[in-house]
C-alpha cells in the first residue's frame, strides 16, 4: 500500500514486525532461536561505484549461525558483502529490541559469542548526553554551508538527536527511519519530526531539500549507488549531502579491532572510491575531515570488542564518562551538487 507522509509517498509500505526477545535474565538464546533460520542472502552482480564484475576475497565472518562474505573489487577496491542479506533481513533485524537495547550492563556476554552478541547498540538510550553533543558538533559543521532556515532531511535518523539539534539552531528539520521504536522515542522524548519508512521508497519531488544528511549509515545502505542517486535527486541545486564513513583500507585498521565487522556492514568505502561514487553523481565534496567522536569507554569497547577495556572500566565505575576522541579513519564529509549535475562512472 501506499503511505502518505510529510516526506512524500512511501510505496509498499508494511507494518514492522518485531522480533523476539527471549526470556530470562540475558533474553534467551536469542543468536540460535528461530527468527534467525529466516536470514536470507541474494546475489551482488555488480560493484555499487564502478560497476565492474571482477572481485576477489577479503574476509569471512559467522553471525547467527549462518556464514558471511566479504569480496573486494577488482577495479575501484570497495569491500562488500557478497551475498549480501535481504532488504528484509535486515528490516526485521532493525525493528528487534535487541538491536536497540543490546544486553544488560550487568550480564555481558560469554567471550566465545562476543560476535554474535554485538547486534546493534548498547543500549542506546544510556547514550544521550553524548549522542547530543556529537549532534550538535555536526550542525556546527553544516551551518558554515548552509543558513539557518533551511530545510534538511536526515536519512536513517534513529531517535532523532541530530534533528533534535538541527530544530534548536533553527534549521527546518525532518527525519526517515526504519524502526518505528526509535522514532516514536524521538517523537515523544525529543520533540521531532521523524517518518517510519524506507528512503528507497519515497517519492520526493525533485530539489525538495537544502540539505541531506546521513550519520552513522555509512556501510548500511542496501544498494549505496541508488540510495546516494535518490539523495541527490532529492537536493536543490547547491544544496549538500552530509555524512560520515570510516576509510577500510586506512592504516590504523589495524588497532581498532573488530571496529565495524559486523553482519550489516553491506560495503566498506576507503577514500578513493568515496570520492569516485560522489564525482559520479554530480557531487563536490567541499570537506572532508577527520571525525571527533563524543562517547564513552562502554561503547568503545563494545563496538571494537575490547572486552578487557570494558570490563576494566566497569569495575572502576567510569564506563559511562563522555569522552571526545578522534577517531583515526574516520570522516566527516560534505559534499555540494552541482547546478548541472554531470555525471561518471
Amino acid at each position: 500500500m501506499k503511505v502518505a507522509s510529510s516526506l512524500g509517498v512511501v510505496e509498499n509500505q508494511t507494518e514492522p514486525q518485531p522480533l523476539p526477545v527471549g526470556s530470562g535474565e540475558e533474553g534467551g538464546n536469542w543468536s540460535r532461536s528461530g527468527w534467525t533460520d529466516s536470514i536470507s542472502f541474494e546475489p551482488v552482480p555488480t560493484c555499487y561505484v564502478c560497476a565492474s564484475t571482477t572481485r576477489t576475497p577479503a574476509f569471512d565472518l559467522s553471525f547467527f549461525d549462518h556464514p558471511f562474505q566479504w569480496v573486494r573489487c577488482s577495479d575501484c577496491g570497495l569491500v562488500f558483502q557478497s551475498p549480501r542479506l535481504t532488504k528484509g533481513s535486515l528490516d526485521l533485524i532493525y525493528n528487534s529490541e535487541l538491536y536497540w537495547r543490546g544486553r544488560s550492563d550487568a550480564t555481558p556476554p560469554p567471550a566465545e559469542s562476543t560476535d554474535e552478541l554485538r547486534l546493534g547498540y548498547n543500549n542506546y538510550e544510556m547514550g544521550h548526553p553524548y549522542r547530543m553533543a556529537q549532534a550538535r558538533q555536526r550542525v556546527r559543521a553544516l551551518s558554515r554551508h548552509l543558513p539557518t532556515g533551511s530545510r534538511v532531511l536526515e536519512v536513517g535518523c534513529a531517535a532523532g538527536f541530530f534533528l533534535s539539534a538541527l530544530k534548536q539552531a533553527g534549521f527546518d528539520a525532518t527525519g526517515i527511519e526504519l524502526s518505528a521504536a526509535m522514532a516514536e522515542y524521538g517523537r515523544s522524548r525529543l520533540d521531532v519530526d521523524i517518518q517510519v519508512g524506507d528512503f528507497d521508497q519515497l517519492e520526493i519531488p525533485p530539489g525538495s531539500y537544502d540539505g541531506i544528511a546521513a550519520w552513522g549509515c555509512d556501510s548500511n545502505f542496501h544498494d549505496v549507488r541508488k540510495t546516494y542517486s535518490h539523495m541527490v535527486e532529492a537536493l536543490r541545486p547547491g544544496g549538500i549531502l552530509a555524512f560520515n564513513y570510516f576509510d577500510f583500507d586506512h592504516p590504523a585498521r589495524i588497532l581498532l579491532g573488530s571496529f565495524k565487522r559486523v553482519y550489516n556492514a553491506i560495503y566498506y568505502f576507503n577514500r578513493s572510491n568515496v570520492t569516485r561514487l560522489l564525482n559520479s553523481l554530480g557531487l563536490e565534496i567541499v570537506s572532508h575531515s577527520t571525525e571527533f567522536q563524543y562517547t564513552c569507554l562502554e561503547e568503545v569497547a563494545s563496538m571494537t570488542g575490547r572486552r578487557g577495556v570494558q570490563t576494566l572500566a566497569r569495575t572502576l565505575g567510569i564506563q559511562r564518562s563522555m569522552l571526545r576522541l578522534p577517531i583515526v579513519g574516520s570522516y566527516l564529509l560534505l559534499a555540494r551538487k552541482r547546478p548541472h549535475p554531470s555525471r561518471r562512472p
